[in-house]
């Protein structure tokens, strides 16, 4: 089912928004994320002619899926520099996100990982090339998010209670 070009960035609008707050819990900053991949991927595609008339063209599926991985890509490459930017402001989600802050307290690797993952229709291979990692890397974000998240062994204030993850427990060799 081909699409416009207009509609596709209008529903992936949201996406990027949902993404970016995944990846820092601020309202403000995921929506400027979001606009900033749309803005940047916008200017990539001026090269290949006048916008006006690619918004209006009818792309395929497929086309819409690189487009959907290049808009990714820069949201996820956005979000790492406003997190380094914020550096520990970007980590303490709004208070009506409390009930998640063991998500949010997971590396941004992991968040993104696990929300890509579990929220879209991304392959891992996909996850890859939208991180910039290895298929193997992103495999093992996933399982350490997944690994902290089913013990409640994330940092934070309400986290852990005591507790501290030091990876895998391993039986001594015999």
């Amino acid at each position: 089912m081909a699409e416009r070009f207009e509609q596709l960035l209008s529903t992936l609008g949201q996406d990027l928004y949902s993404f970016a707050h995944a990846l820092i819990p601020d309202h403000l900053q995921a929506y400027q994320i979001g606009l900033d991949s749309i803005s940047a991927h916008l200017l990539s595609l001026h090269e290949l002619g006048p916008l006006e008339e690619l918004q209006q063209k009818e792309i395929s599926e497929e086309e819409a899926k690189v487009h959907a991985i290049q808009l990714f890509s820069r949201a996820y490459t956005l979000g790492m520099r406003r997190h380094q930017q914020l550096g520990s402001l970007s980590t303490t989600p709004d208070a009506e996100l409390d009930q998640y802050r063991g998500f949010y307290s997971l590396s941004l690797s992991e968040k993104a990982a696990l929300y890509l993952r579990h929220q879209t229709a991304f392959s891992l291979e996909d996850i890859a090339v939208i991180s910039g990692q290895s298929k193997l890397d992103v495999v093992n974000h996933l399982n350490l998010g997944r690994q902290k998240l089913a013990l409640g062994l994330v940092p934070g204030p309400t986290a852990n209670k005591g507790r501290t993850y030091e990876g895998p427990e391993r039986t001594p060799e015999r």
